[in-house]
């Protein structure tokens, strides 16, 4: 296969320090209404629920998986349909 390098035996193994490594859950505390909330491994519970919220730390879904906000500049932000909207038009939200 053209543009295909099988290491040989004896070569040392292909640079893999450009790849991107994998994102880990995020963590960190959140101000919802005023109240800080811990985000441990992308999970956090208030007021007796759990949420998720994306590795990157900026989207929120509900127990069910359904987008309920977004973290922004570490503040909780309920989620409208334009945001909604824009995510989907992204190819974040379905």
């Amino acid at each position: 296969m053209e543009g295909m390098m099988i290491p040989q035996p004896g070569m040392p193994p292909p640079d893999m320090s450009g790849m991107m490594q994998p994102q880990q859950a995020f963590s960190g505390t959140v101000s919802v209404n005023g109240q800080p909330v811990e985000v441990q491994n992308g999970v956090a519970e208030f007021g007796g629920k759990k949420y998720y919220v994306s590795n990157d730390g900026e989207i929120v879904a509900d127990e069910k998986g359904n987008f309920i906000g977004m973290i922004q500049d570490g503040v909780f932000a309920r989620g409208t349909k334009e945001m909604a909207a824009e995510l989907k038009a992204k190819g974040i939200l379905e």
